[in-house]
């Protein structure tokens, strides 16, 4: 959590989620020259490699020990349409897991498991405080 917010500062500066994606460079960016198309969908890496790196570690920690992080990994592996690969799942739970982090330290809530879980299967909705 420290590292988390030593590499991104207050929080209540990002007005979207998408800009603290950017920031750590995890958004997935198509890779292609010409005729060339790479099948796979990598970072983007133009962001801050040592965010990055502790995302990593984070996401790797709380997939063995968090049920909705994993829950997550283990849907988007094996979905009907568009499984991802290993590396891929990881990637989108380290954007999960930024999302938590701006949900909670934007709206200055604490990490409620239960809603968690609810939003693990749909996209990341901010709520405001007077909601």
């Amino acid at each position: 959590a420290m590292g988390l917010l030593a590499e991104t500062g207050d929080l209540s500066c990002y007005h979207k989620l998408k800009s603290l994606t950017k920031l750590a460079g995890t958004q997935p960016t198509p890779k292609e020259s010409g005729r060339y198309h790479r099948s796979l969908t990598p970072f983007s890496k133009q962001g801050r490699s040592r965010l990055r790196v502790v995302l990593f570690w984070a996401t790797m920690h709380l997939l063995r020990h968090n049920d909705a992080i994993g829950y997550h990994y283990h849907r988007l592996q094996t979905r009907s349409q568009r499984p991802l690969e290993k590396m891929e799942a990881i990637g989108a739970c380290m954007n999960k897991l930024l999302a938590y982090v701006w949900i909670t330290g934007r709206n200055r809530v604490w990490y409620a498991p239960e809603i968690w879980r609810r939003l693990a299967a749909g996209p990341v909705r901010c709520v405001s405080a007077g909601s």
